[in-house]
């Protein structure tokens, strides 16, 4: 799914990107655990990848569907693998909503 293309749970608005500056920290991996928490384990399949020198990343895959995206966070938000923001990492509960609505399995669904 990319963004602007009109599919249910994208925008077409301008969201801040992840921040460059930002290198892998364990904030990150935090925010990232948090989230996977927050999935539910019977949907989804998450994988926290962390590689050297570069920003960690959870896998999400549906259980239902074939369909998933690596989810990103910096100090700030969590993001799609296209950059979009979906939440504040602040918030792992409304981010595992907007994830679960975006890779569910059929419509209507939550």
């Amino acid at each position: 799914m990319q963004p602007g293309t009109g599919q249910p749970g994208t925008t077409t608005g301008t969201a801040p990107a992840p921040d460059p500056d930002t290198g892998p920290g364990p904030g990150q991996r935090a925010a990232l655990v948090r989230l996977a928490a927050a999935l539910d384990p019977r949907d989804f399949a998450v994988t926290l990848t962390i590689s050297p020198g570069r920003r960690p990343r959870l896998a999400v895959t549906s259980r239902h569907a074939a369909i998933g995206d690596d989810i990103t966070a910096d100090h700030r938000a969590y993001y799609w693998s296209w950059a979009e923001c979906i939440a504040p990492t602040s918030d792992p509960a409304t981010a595992a909503q907007k994830i679960t609505s975006v890779l569910r399995a059929t419509p209507g669904r939550d």
